[in-house]
């Protein structure tokens, strides 16, 4: 099976997500940050209805990380987490002329607040 056969095969989000670990190993890093990222990316997606990340922007992003701190509670550095993986996600499909997710989603930890 060649890759040009998988891309033609694979549903769109099976390619997105191939793309993702592609670019992860061609970064060099490690396992666990491919499987976090690919499940913050997953996450992502689920929670805006699976709908193509393509299809989304930094207003929804600041609502799925506004959701993971209001409705689940996860620290600031969960966030971190979860806004990097999108912003990862971003630079492995790239949309031109548009950012997913940009440098003015700051993200607080609650004891600054």
């Amino acid at each position: 099976m060649t890759s040009e056969h998988t891309a033609t095969t694979l549903p769109d989000s099976h390619r997105l997500l191939t793309r993702v670990r592609d670019k992860i190993h061609l970064k060099h890093y490690s396992i666990r940050t491919e499987h976090a990222y690919v499940d913050w990316i997953r996450r992502f997606t689920r929670f805006h209805g699976k709908r193509h990340p393509t299809d989304l922007g930094p207003m929804e992003v600041e609502s799925f990380l506004t959701d993971l701190a209001v409705a689940h509670g996860v620290a600031a550095s969960t966030q971190n987490q979860a806004k990097s993986a999108i912003l990862f996600l971003g630079h492995a499909a790239p949309r031109q002329g548009y950012e997913l997710c940009p440098d003015e989603i700051l993200i607080q930890d609650r004891k600054g607040l």
